[in-house]
C-alpha cells in the first residue's frame, strides 16, 4: 500500500517557494540529468507541437513532446486566467534505473480501490524508479504542485514541500484509514463489493487539485443475468467529495435499481435512483424501450420523472432516432418535452481521413445536483487533418452551471534523424504499438476516455478506439484516468487488463475496456 507521509485532519499551514526558485530547481533538476543523456545529434527524434486556446479552462498556450532513442520529455507554456504557466519533464533510463526531472505525475492507489483506481496528484521535483520481479521503489523530492492540463497545454505550480519513498509497506496514518473489498464474476452473476471506514476529512494527499471524490463505507454493485435477453442490476454507493478550499467534505448516498429486457429485436430498461445529501431526499426515475432495425435505425423513447425533497416532481420525454446512413455517415433526431415545452435537436456524425464530426446528446443523473438531479448534456467534437500530420480539433462541453464551452487545440508531428550532404533525412518511429477500444455496457464507443499507459495519457475518439507507439515492448501498467474524461457524466470501470503488452504493427493485441455509465439513463 503507497502513502506519502502521514496527514492530519487540518492542513498545514502552506510555505509555497518562489516561482523563480521553482523554474531554477526545475531547470537544475533537468541539467542534472544531461550526463545520463548521452545526446546524439545523429539520432532520430519524433517532436509533436500543439497549441490552442479554451474557454472551457481559460487558457492558451502550446507544448512540445519528444521522443528519442535514450530519452523522453516535454515543455508547456501558457497563460491561465492571465498568468503565465510553465511546465516540462524528462526522464532517462540508465542501468536498471528511471531517472526523472520536472512535473511528475504521481499514482496513488490502495489495493482496495475496485471501484476506482484513478487517484493520483502532481508533482515538481526530481525522481529515480527500481523495479525488479519482487518489488518497486519510487523515490521523489521536491514539492506537490497544482496542475493546469489543456489538450494542447500542460503546466504546474508548486505548493508545499514533499518527499516520498513509495514501496510495499504500510505506513500508519494519523486519521485511521480501513478498507476491505471483494469482486467475484461468474456466468450469471457478478459481484463488486467494498466497505471503507475514512473520516470525514480523510485525504489522500492534500492537494489543490485534483480533487477526487472517494468512496465511504458500504459500497456494492451486484449483476445478474438469469437470462440470456434479461439482466438485472442492485447497487448501493457512498461518496465523499472534497469541498474545494477547506478541509470538509461533502457526503452523498446513492441507490439505483436498474432491470433491462431485450425480446424481438426491442430492449426495454427501468431504472430507479435515490439519494440523499445533507437535508435533501431526491429521487428519479427512468424508462426507455428502444428497436433496432436491421442495424441501420435505432429508434428509442425515454421517460424521466424526478422530485428533489418537498419541490414539485418533474417529467419529462425524449425520443431519439439515429439512422446510420453509411459506416461514415450517421444522423440523429432527438424530441424532447418538458413541463408542456417541446424542443428538437439534431445531430450525428461523419468520419473520414481529413474531417469528422458528431453532436450526440446523453442525459445523467448526479446526485450532487439539488432541484433536477436529470440533466441532457451536449457533446460535440471535431477534427480536420487538411494536409500531412497537422490536425486541428474543436470540442465543445456543457458546464456544471449551464454555460457552454468550448476546447480547440491543433498538433503537427516534426522529425529529424540522420542527414548530409548527399543523404536523405531520415527517421523512424517507435517500433510497437497498442491499440484498443473503450466501450459501454452496451457496446457502444465511449469518446475521450482517458487511460494512463505507463508513463502517457492517451483518450479515446468518437469511435471510442485509443492508439499508442512504444519503443520497446516492455509490458505497462494501465489505468483508467476517471478524472480526466473530456466528456461529462460519472463512468466506472467493468473490465480492464491492468497490464498491457506492445505489439509490433500488424499483429496486434487489440484490447478492449468495458465502463458503466454511472447515473446516466442513456
Amino acid at each position: 500500500m503507497h502513502r506519502p507521509g502521514d496527514e492530519g485532519p487540518q492542513r498545514p499551514q502552506r510555505r509555497t517557494p518562489t516561482s523563480s526558485r521553482m523554474r531554477r530547481s526545475l531547470l537544475l533538476g533537468i541539467l542534472a540529468l544531461t550526463p545520463f543523456l548521452n545526446l546524439d545529434v545523429a539520432s532520430s527524434q519524433t517532436l509533436q507541437l500543439e497549441g490552442g486556446s479554451s474557454s472551457l479552462f481559460q487558457a492558451s498556450g502550446g507544448s512540445v513532446d519528444i521522443h528519442a532513442p535514450n530519452y523522453d520529455g516535454w515543455a508547456g507554456l501558457g497563460s491561465l486566467d492571465g498568468h503565465v504557466r510553465f511546465g516540462a519533464f524528462l526522464s532517462r533510463q540508465w542501468q536498471g534505473y528511471t531517472f526523472g526531472a520536472g512535473d511528475h505525475t504521481i499514482p496513488l492507489q490502495f489495493p482496495t480501490d475496485i471501484f476506482d483506481n484513478s487517484h493520483y496528484f502532481l508533482g515538481r521535483g526530481a525522481s529515480v524508479t527500481a523495479k525488479d520481479q519482487r518489488m518497486s521503489v519510487f523515490a521523489f523530492a521536491g514539492a506537490t504542485s497544482t496542475g493546469f492540463i489543456a489538450p494542447f497545454f500542460r503546466g504546474a505550480s508548486p505548493e508545499d514541500g514533499v518527499g516520498l519513498l513509495f514501496f510495499d509497506m504500510k505506513l500508519t496514518p494519523k486519521q485511521g484509514y480501513l478498507a476491505s473489498s471483494l469482486s467475484a464474476d461468474r456466468q450469471w452473476i457478478s459481484l463488486k463489493a467494498a466497505y471503507i471506514l475514512a473520516g470525514d476529512q480523510f485525504r489522500r494527499v492534500v492537494v489543490q487539485t485534483p480533487l477526487n471524490s472517494e468512496t465511504d463505507r458500504e459500497n456494492i454493485l451486484v449483476t445478474v443475468h438469469p437470462k440470456p435477453f434479461f439482466d438485472l442490476s442492485v447497487g448501493r454507493f457512498n461518496f465523499l467529495q472534497p469541498v474545494e478550499g477547506t478541509t470538509g467534505t461533502l457526503r452523498a448516498t446513492l441507490n439505483q435499481y436498474t432491470a433491462s429486457a431485450r425480446a424481438v429485436k426491442f430492449t426495454l430498461t427501468g431504472s430507479l435512483f435515490q439519494s440523499q445529501v445533507p437535508g435533501i431526499n431526491m429521487h428519479g426515475t427512468s424508462f426507455s424501450l428502444g428497436r433496432d432495425f436491421a442495424h441501420r435505425v435505432q429508434a428509442t423513447s425515454y421517460v424521466f420523472n424526478s422530485r428533489s425533497g418537498a419541490m414539485p416532481s418533474t417529467t419529462s420525454l425524449a425520443n431519439l432516432l439515429r439512422e446510420v446512413i453509411s459506416p461514415r455517415l450517421s444522423l440523429l433526431q432527438v424530441v424532447n418535452t418538458t413541463n408542456g415545452r417541446t424542443s428538437v435537436s439534431y445531430g450525428g456524425e461523419f468520419l473520414s481521413n481529413p474531417v469528422a464530426f458528431g453532436v450526440d446528446y446523453q442525459t445523467i443523473y448526479s446526485p450532487f445536483r439539488t432541484g433536477d438531479p436529470f440533466r441532457q448534456v451536449l457533446l460535440l467534437h471535431l477534427r480536420l487533418q487538411p494536409f500531412g500530420s497537422f490536425q486541428v480539433n474543436g470540442a465543445t462541453y456543457v458546464a456544471p452551471d449551464g454555460s457552454v464551452k468550448y476546447t480547440t487545440y491543433g498538433n503537427t508531428m516534426l522529425y529529424r534523424g540522420e542527414s548530409g550532404a548527399g543523404t536523405t533525412p531520415n527517421f523512424k518511429l517507435p517500433k510497437y504499438v497498442i491499440v484498443g477500444r473503450v466501450l459501454d455496457e452496451d457496446g457502444q464507443p465511449v469518446s475521450g476516455a482517458a487511460l494512463r499507459i505507463g508513463d502517457d495519457l492517451v483518450f479515446s475518439n468518437s469511435e471510442g478506439e485509443f492508439f499508442l507507439r512504444k519503443k520497446k515492448n516492455r509490458p505497462c501498467r494501465v489505468e483508467i484516468a476517471l478524472g480526466e474524461f473530456l466528456v461529462p457524466g460519472g463512468f466506472a470501470v467493468v473490465s480492464s487488463p491492468t497490464v498491457i503488452a506492445p505489439s509490433e504493427p500488424g499483429s496486434e493485441n487489440r484490447i478492449t475496456i468495458t465502463l458503466r455509465r454511472l447515473m446516466s439513463s442513456n
